[in-house]
């Protein structure tokens, strides 16, 4: 495909945040296509959450959403991310997805309003699934479609707002996207060659060593692989905090390996570098040391998403480990 340059009469008009913000929306799709199976799999006459939500009876629909409230604690349910892309719990997952599916506001709008209806005594999984019914059966007219490209556009918009209160944790946001996406790829195509893969909604502890973006792999419920993914941006080239930041990833990875012999968990680390000058001595080494190396060299401080091409090898380095056709 031909790249379109955005630069019109020596302005840019680049909107990098966009390509963020579908990118997790699209990150959500795995989600969207378990309910539609969740439908398809129950006793009714209806193959998709699009068919139930235009033509179900209340008491229906009230009843899918209670089956799929249970089927929250199973092991497989994919994962709906925030604008930072950490990953909602699995019940609250499914509450904005289905506020959104009717293109309600679930925080600012209707939370307010279920609190109220728990006042009175209502359990909260009552009070969700009968709301939510309502508010399908009644205003299905109007929105007309609950295909997931409609559906799509709300995810998009309501995360741009999460996204825009994180503006200090842009970098990493920026790569927990990427990675969010790789999961839902090999989701997806049902490629991936463990029964579970996860990514962790904060940064994890290994062994003294903080790691910013993980992602667990299990197979029957075990712990297997792990991805670790540090995320660090620096200004300056080399010196005190390249050399430092090198001792950092040594160290990290010492940890990680003597994690890997004691636990078996079969570990990789990818660090992430976002900075406009970098020592090159200092790059050859971390990327020896590492498992790979994703390498932006972007002014950290005007930094907003990860370039296509950083974006591509951080994506395939992922999808390498996960799936099993790569």
């Amino acid at each position: 495909m031909t790249e379109v340059s955005l630069v019109v009469g020596d302005v840019d008009l680049s909107h990098s945040r966009l390509v963020e913000l579908f990118r997790l929306a699209d990150a959500a799709k795995p989600y969207y296509d378990w309910l539609s199976v969740l439908v398809a799999d129950a006793d009714g006459p209806y193959h998709s959450l699009d068919q139930l939500f235009r033509e179900g009876k209340l008491e229906e629909v009230t009843g899918f959403i209670r089956a799929a409230q249970d089927a929250c604690d199973g092991p497989k349910v994919p994962s709906v991310f925030d604008g930072a892309a950490r990953p909602y719990k699995p019940r609250k997952a499914l509450y904005l997805m289905i506020s959104w599916a009717i293109r309600d506001a679930p925080q600012q709008r209707l939370a307010p309003l279920l609190a109220q209806i728990r006042k009175g005594g209502m359990s909260a999984n009552d009070a969700e699934s009968q709301a939510l019914a309502r508010l399908i059966v009644h205003y299905r007219g109007a929105v007309a479609t609950f295909e997931w490209s409609a559906v799509r556009e709300v995810v998009a918009a309501r995360l741009e707002g999460s996204r825009r209160s994180l503006r200090g944790k842009l970098a990493e946001a920026a790569v927990r996207a990427v990675v969010a996406e790789a999961i839902s790829e090999a989701a997806s195509q049902r490629t991936c060659r463990f029964d579970r893969v996860t990514l962790s909604a904060t940064e994890v502890n290994i062994n003294g060593h903080s790691f910013d973006v993980c992602v667990d792999c299990e197979i029957a419920a075990e712990l297997v692989a792990r991805i670790v993914m540090p995320v660090k941006s620096r200004e300056t080239q080399g010196g005190g905090h390249a050399n430092l930041f090198t001792r950092d990833i040594e160290a990290a990875m010492a940890a990680l390996r003597e994690h890997q012999r004691s636990t078996e968990v079969e570990s990789w680390m990818v660090p992430v570098i976002i900075a406009e000058n970098w020592h090159e001595d200092q790059i050859a080494h971390v990327r020896e040391i590492s498992d790979a190396l994703i390498l932006v060299r972007s002014n950290p401080n005007s930094f907003e998403s990860l370039p296509p091409d950083a974006a591509r090898e951080l994506e395939d380095v992922v999808l390498r480990i996960i799936a099993s056709d790569r």
